[in-house]
């Protein structure tokens, strides 16, 4: 007898935060469009793209919130963030600037957040860029510094495209290992099988 299948499906809200032009929408790009953009506009106020990954019965949907990093857009960060199932911190490896910008600004925003959903969402921090930085070492001690705030780091180039499919599908893959369930119900679909031309052929006798 065959079996009938059970589908789940799981939708994640993530977020993306950092200071302007270190690369978030170019990450999100080549993460759903697989290239890169040479020239990407940049995002006035937040933009959206939805990333899917199966692991067995389970489909994993990432909607995935890009806020501007702009000064002029900080207002409508908090509308945004509030019921974020995933926080990720992308800043801008080869720029001292960008990196001074997460440390003194985009960590301690999300750490002032305690009070709500975010305190036991996963964080991730994502140093971008790879492509132009020198001296490799640097990633060894910001993969230090991030596993001592509670967050897991990456290094990517959306460039190239290093690093970027890895990280979020290593994102997904932890939200099923441990079992973190979303906000919000999951869909069930029941799956049965199309049975073969035998089963559906009857004996003349």
């Amino acid at each position: 007898m065959n079996e009938i299948k059970t589908q789940v499906e799981r939708q994640y809200k993530v977020v993306l935060l950092g200071p302007a032009g270190v690369g978030k929408t170019s990450i999100l790009y080549y993460l759903c469009r697989h290239r890169f953009d040479p020239q990407p506009c940049p995002t006035i106020g937040a933009a959206f793209m939805t990333y899917k990954k199966q692991i067995e019965n389970i489909t994993i949907r990432l909607n995935i919130w890009d806020l501007s990093g702009d000064n002029r857009f900080q207002s409508i960060i908090p509308l945004y963030i509030r019921d974020a199932e995933i926080i990720v911190i992308v800043y801008d490896l080869s720029d001292l600037h960008s990196k001074l910008q997460m440390e003194s600004e985009w960590l301690p925003y999300v750490e002032s957040r305690k009070h709500d959903y975010l305190a036991s969402a996963p964080k991730y921090l994502i140093g971008n860029k790879t492509d132009l930085l020198d001296d490799k070492r640097i990633l060894e001690d910001m993969s230090r510094f991030a596993e001592r705030k509670g967050y897991e780091f990456w290094a990517t180039s959306a460039k190239f495209g290093m690093g970027i499919v890895e990280s979020f599908n290593a994102m997904v893959q932890n939200l099923v290992d441990n079992n973190i369930l979303p906000r919000e119900r999951e869909k069930t679909v029941q799956i049965k099988p199309i049975p073969n031309k035998k089963s559906l052929t009857r004996c003349r006798c």
